[in-house]
């Protein structure tokens, strides 16, 4: 009789043991079922657009991922930059031509296509010439500097005009 009572106090822990493994058999076959190997293999989107405030480093956004179509009307202003977190570098291109006698010609040193931005400009000359004008020419592809000059002398003269072109890097 004392075993009888026994067996019926272990069956009872026994029986709710056996029902909470079921349960958790149950919950884990559920979520097996969701945790297929396609979506394990598939790949991770990113985000397509992050609010943050100061995390961003170097490696953190692909190259031209941020637009001004991106940045709200004054987000960015000189007092949020750090001094010396944008440097420009100034390289200088020439561009030879030939004003010929008696008559008058332009020549035009340009930049390099949408990375540079014309930020001055000069010329030179080897002979007689008459400088019409020298100014800044263009915005986009063809920005450079132009010099218009009349050549006021029988032969040929040499035009040398050189543009100082300006590139930012972050």
């Amino acid at each position: 009789m004392e075993n009888d009572r026994f067996i019926q106090k272990r069956w009872k822990y026994l029986s709710f043991a056996l029902i909470g493994m079921l349960a958790a058999l149950g919950v884990a076959g559920f979520f097996s079922d969701m945790i297929t190997p396609e979506v394990l293999a598939a790949p991770l989107k990113a985000a397509s657009d992050v609010i943050c405030n100061g995390c961003v480093g170097t490696t953190d956004i692909a190259d031209s991922a941020v637009t001004t179509a991106k940045i709200a009307d004054s987000a960015v202003t000189t007092a949020k930059i750090e001094p010396g977190a944008v440097s420009m570098t100034v390289n200088e291109k020439y561009e030879f031509g030939t004003v010929v006698g008696s008559s008058a010609d332009s020549v035009t040193a340009n930049c390099f296509s949408y990375v540079e931005t014309a930020v001055g400009g000069g010329y030179a000359t080897t002979g007689t010439l008459n400088v019409l004008s020298s100014s800044r020419s263009g915005l986009g592809v063809g920005n450079g500097w132009t010099v218009t000059a009349a050549n006021t002398s029988p032969t040929d003269q040499t035009l040398i005009v050189y543009v100082e072109c300006a590139r930012l890097f972050p």
